[in-house]
C-alpha cells in the first residue's frame, strides 16, 4: 500500500529519481517534474504551489516511531498553502519552460525536518506555533495512531484570480486524477476534513454515485474539524489560548472515534 500511494505522489503528483521520495540527504532534491494536467487543460494559468500526500512511513523517516493503533486515519485538506521559503523553491518544468511551480524539495511537504523527538503533550506542541506538520506529529502521539495519510483535496493552489469556475475544474481533475486512487489503496476507515468546506467538496464526490462510482465503495466515517489556519500561524491575539482550546476540543472529538 504505501508503495502505492509513493508511487502517486512522487511519481505523478510530483516526479523524483526515486519512488520513496527524498532519499537522498542532499537539498534541494533533484525533481524530474511533476502534474501540468490542469495547465495543458487551462484551469490554470499562474505560476502556483503544488503539493503531495504523507504516510505513516514518511514520518518515521524524520522520527522513527513505533505507534500500535492500526485503524486507517486519512487527514484531508483543502489546497497547499503559497510558497514557504523553508519547503522548497519555485521549478520550471523540464519539458514545458513556460509553466513554473513551487515545489516542496527541501522536505516532506507534511513532514517538517524540525520535529526530532514525540510531541507528547500540548505545551510541546505549542511551543512550535505551528498547527500543521507538528500537529499531525502530535497527533498520532496522542492517540497511538501507526496508519495514517494526509493530503489535499486539491494538489496545486488554484488562486481567487483564477476564478471560481477554474477552481472547481482544478478540483474535479484532482479527484479524478489522484484522490479517488488515493481514497481506494489508503481504504481509511476515516477521514478527518480540515474545514466544512473540504467536508462539503468531499461528501460531493464520495456519494455522487453517478459520476463516482468507485466510490461508493467506501463505508468508512467522515468528520471535520476547524482548519488549523483559523488560529493564523500563532500571530493573532492571544494565539496560545485559542491554539490550546482548539486542539483540547479536537482532542475530545477524537477520543469518541480513535
Amino acid at each position: 500500500m504505501e508503495k502505492k500511494l509513493a508511487k502517486i505522489n512522487f511519481s505523478e503528483i510530483i516526479v523524483y529519481p526515486d519512488v520513496r521520495g527524498y532519499i537522498s540527504n542532499l537539498r534541494p532534491y533533484l525533481c524530474n517534474g511533476y502534474c501540468i494536467d490542469c495547465e495543458l487543460k487551462g484551469f490554470l494559468n499562474e505560476k502556483t504551489s503544488i503539493s503531495h500526500g504523507a504516510d505513516s512511513s514518511d514520518f518515521k523517516s524524520v522520527l522513527n516511531s513505533n505507534y500500535k493503533n492500526n485503524i486507517a486515519v486519512m487527514f484531508l485538506f483543502r489546497d497547499p498553502s503559497p510558497k514557504n521559503n523553508d519547503m522548497g523553491n519555485f521549478i520550471k518544468h523540464p519539458q514545458n519552460n513556460n509553466i513554473e511551480k513551487y515545489i516542496p524539495n527541501n522536505c516532506y511537504y507534511w513532514v517538517l525536518d524540525g520535529v526530532n523527538q514525540p510531541i507528547k503533550n500540548i505545551d510541546k506542541l505549542l511551543s512550535y506555533k505551528d498547527l500543521y506538520s507538528p500537529y499531525l506529529f502530535y497527533l498520532q502521539k496522542k492517540f497511538n495512531l501507526n496508519n495514517i495519510y494526509v493530503t489535499n483535496l486539491t494538489k496545486c493552489l488554484c488562486k481567487k484570480t483564477e476564478g471560481k469556475d477554474n477552481y472547481n475544474k482544478v478540483q474535479k481533475n484532482c479527484v479524478n486524477n489522484f484522490l479517488i486512487k488515493e481514497l481506494l489503496i489508503f481504504n481509511p476507515e476515516i477521514i478527518i476534513c480540515m474545514g466544512k468546506e473540504t467536508c462539503g467538496n468531499l461528501c460531493s464526490y464520495i456519494y455522487d454515485e453517478v459520476n463516482y462510482p468507485q466510490l461508493s465503495k467506501f463505508k468508512g466515517k467522515i468528520m471535520s474539524i476547524d482548519h488549523p489556519s483559523s488560529i493564523n500561524y500563532g500571530k493573532t491575539d492571544k494565539w496560545e489560548e485559542k491554539a490550546r482550546n482548539y486542539v483540547e476540543k479536537n482532542d475530545s472529538k477524537f477520543k469518541e472515534i480513535f
